[in-house]
């Protein structure tokens, strides 16, 4: 979102207590933070009341800021892909209406549309987060806040389309682009090179680059600590420093809460496991990965799905859990179902279920 959204908010709320919608003013301003602290009882009443306030009071703004950030609260920290796929769409659409399109705001429906995306098939959807986000590109520079969180799902969505060397090269061009308009990257986008990085087989440049990036100002404070030192962890185990990626690690209590972090979690614990650290691979693990399956099956994240039924299922083979492992294929082979993108997942499954004969 550009500087002046916020500048709008303040002179909107005013406007809104001098017509006597004081609890309406208040509320208007406490809706970005009840988003990125995780209050989200309070955000999925409090939202939608807000949007039923703006329609009846014929403020279009004022809905697409209140919708905005109700869908980023359960698309972000939540993870939700297929079951908020059409209000995602629908927000898109509404921000392309004329009295809307000019709002600062606007590029934001772009955002959480390919965010939603993502969290539902993040390389079936790859192609059309691509070629959204790349329009929404083209009318917006530097100079607004809205250009690194598209930037971050640009970047995004070349790793999940099978091109992170040209994930690797647009963030970096975007971070010049930024600095030459006299503003500096936000932690995300510095988080989306170093996943590209990773992905294009440079682990060591995406430790410089995690470390370079760590005094970037985060778009989401709140979640900034926990998400740094789990992708740091993810790169320390990719370098084969496995007890640095352990004492990295952040505990289970600290993302079980937090959707967005499962599949990355358990990934590096999959690697620390594999490579000796000292991570209890026990049947406990096993039942938290098989709820955290079961929610993504309910959120319709797909693809989260099929992952941490394969990261579980070789954590089972490895604890010589081989029943599990079996039925863990199965769950995998079950999730392909809802993916766009299939190509190669079969042969994973097929993997798990070779290895799982062979203990």
């Amino acid at each position: 979102m550009d500087v002046d959204i916020w500048a709008w908010v303040g002179g909107t709320q005013r406007e809104l207590h001098e017509a006597g919608n004081t609890g309406l003013a208040m509320a208007l301003g406490d809706v970005p933070a009840q988003a990125l602290e995780g209050r989200f009882a309070q955000l999925d009443v409090v939202a939608p009341a807000i949007t039923q306030h703006a329609e009846s009071l014929e403020k279009p703004w004022l809905e697409l800021f209140a919708r905005y950030w109700h869908l980023l609260g359960r698309v972000g920290d939540r993870a939700m892909g297929g079951v908020a796929l059409d209000d995602a769409a629908s927000l898109a659409e509404f921000a392309e209406r004329g009295d809307v399109s000019d709002c600062p705001a606007a590029p934001g429906g772009v955002e959480v549309l390919a965010i939603t995306q993502a969290n539902t098939d993040g390389p079936g959807y790859a192609a059309t987060r691509l070629s959204s986000l790349g329009a929404a590109l083209d009318g917006v520079g530097p100079d607004s806040l809205a250009f690194s969180g598209l930037v971050t799902q640009y970047v995004a969505a070349l790793v999940d389309a099978g091109q992170a060397a040209e994930g690797v090269t647009y963030a970096e061009a975007a971070v010049e682009r930024l600095r030459g308009a006299g503003r500096e990257a936000s932690w995300e986008l510095g988080a989306a090179s170093v996943r590209a990085l990773l992905a294009a087989g440079r682990p060591g440049d995406a430790l410089t680059a995690l470390d370079a990036s760590t005094g970037f100002k985060p778009d989401d404070p709140v979640a900034k600590g926990r998400r740094e030192a789990l992708l740091r962890s993810l790169v320390l185990a990719t370098l084969g420093r496995t007890q640095e990626a352990v004492e990295a690690l952040p505990d289970l209590d600290v993302v079980g809460d937090h959707p967005r972090e499962w599949v990355e979690w358990a990934h590096t614990v999959r690697m620390l496991v594999t490579g000796g650290g000292s991570i209890a691979n026990s049947w406990q693990l096993g039942r938290i990965l098989r709820q955290w399956m079961t929610y993504f099956e309910t959120m319709g994240g797909h693809r989260a799905r099929f992952e941490l039924a394969l990261t579980a299922g070789h954590l089972a083979v490895a604890r010589q859990g081989l029943w599990q492992a079996r039925l863990l294929a199965d769950e995998a082979e079950a999730a392909l179902a809802g993916l766009r993108a299939t190509e190669g997942l079969a042969d994973r499954v097929a993997e798990l279920r070779a290895a799982a004969g062979a203990a």
